[in-house]
């Protein structure tokens, strides 16, 4: 999985290769809640 890096000026500023064994998986929103509330 390849994800474009932008600058915060809104160029491109490359691309990084992210693993899909990680980055591919389906969110767990369970856990997701659990930290957003958190934060909070």
């Amino acid at each position: 999985m390849d994800l474009k890096i932008t600058t915060l000026g809104g160029k491109d500023a490359g691309k990084v290769k992210l693993s899909e064994e990680i980055f591919g998986l389906d969110p767990r929103e369970d856990i997701l809640q659990r930290v957003v509330r958190w934060q909070l």
